[in-house]
């Protein structure tokens, strides 16, 4: 499962849903929960120039026909000149993906996409966790020793 954020400007917002759209009919492919759920984000926050969306616990992988839509479209809005940065994280901590394009027909507005910035944080627990299992399995504890 992941967590998916996407700030967008309003202008590649609409693009991006046009291309979307047309996707579907070009491919002749049934994506209509790629719509639906652009269109139903969880969060759905817009200011005067963006948007920001974020959607979560989606099945999120390569070669799903809606991930693939959705890359598409983000690599038309840059090939277009909009601006997005997008990011994803996945259950776990090497699942963090993070990407984005500053583009030239926004620059004339004059204006920073606002989003979340997610750090790596490292995690003790699990790091003691991934010990313990490999002195377990790989014979680096007692039990195994004496054997």
């Amino acid at each position: 499962m992941a967590n998916v954020w996407l700030a967008i400007t309003k202008k590649g917002y609409y693009k991006m849903m046009e291309y979307l759209e047309n996707y579907v009919i070009d491919k002749n492919i049934e994506i209509k929960d790629v719509l639906d759920l652009f269109k139903n984000p969880d969060i759905n926050y817009e200011n005067k120039f963006q948007k920001y969306i974020e959607w979560n616990g989606l099945e999120w992988y390569d070669g799903f026909q809606d991930v693939e839509a959705f890359d598409n479209a983000l690599k038309y809005l840059e090939e277009e000149g909009y601006s997005y940065k997008f990011s994803k994280i996945g259950t776990y901590s090497n699942e963090l993906e993070e990407y984005g394009c500053n583009g030239n027909k926004d620059k004339k507005e004059n204006f920073t996409l606002d989003s979340p910035i997610i750090k790596r944080k490292f995690n003790d627990y699990d790091y003691e966790m991934n010990l313990h299992y490999q002195d377990y399995h790989f014979g680096n504890n007692k039990e195994t020793q004496e054997r």
